[in-house]
């Protein structure tokens, strides 16, 4: 499968987790539940901070300026379902195409 097909929004934030370096990179992993901004609303959104003060870095966006509209202080730090340590297969085979991850056997 092409590396594009695979490389869904909430994927490319996985993928830069695992590939900067996963846990030792510094990078925190936050999610936002919409719920928690609005009642009405629904579905989740994931990102990184570099640190515990540092920028945040949104994946998901398409442009700087869809920034505005996310409240990225409401989201929680959170891991991702594999833990911080062991990348989703699905990220495993993003890394592999990017020539990031040695390719299994």
């Amino acid at each position: 499968m092409a590396c594009d097909q695979l490389a869904t929004k909430t994927y490319r934030t996985l993928t830069n987790f695992h590939a900067k370096g996963g846990r030792d990179s510094g990078l925190r992993i936050y999610c936002l539940s919409w719920s928690d901004v609005d009642d009405d609303l629904g579905g989740t959104h994931w990102y990184l901070r570099d640190g515990e003060d540092g920028p945040w870095i949104d994946l998901e966006i398409e442009t700087a300026a869809h920034s505005e509209s996310v409240p990225y202080s409401v989201g929680r730090h959170r891991s991702f379902m594999t833990g911080y340590d062991c990348p989703s297969n699905r990220t495993k085979r993003i890394l592999e195409e990017l020539g990031l991850l040695e390719v299994r056997a």
